[in-house]
């Protein structure tokens, strides 16, 4: 389980590194998934643009 945990913050680490300018003093939401009609990104997304102050958080989504 340690490992696993390991490995997710390192690619999350990695993901991050690659948008320095965006991840800057900013909340971070991560979906990592499979993306499909089922498994709801559709309301990540909707949710996500709800948000007022959008200049605090960041959405990274990935999957496959």
């Amino acid at each position: 389980m340690y490992f696993q945990k390991l490995l997710l913050f390192n690619l999350f680490e990695k993901i991050l590194d690659k948008y320095p300018k965006e991840k800057k003093n900013k909340k971070t939401i991560l979906y990592m998934n499979r993306i499909g009609p089922k498994k709801g990104c559709d309301l990540l997304i909707k949710s996500f643009a709800k948000i007022k102050n959008k200049r605090n958080y960041l959405l990274l989504i990935a999957g496959d």
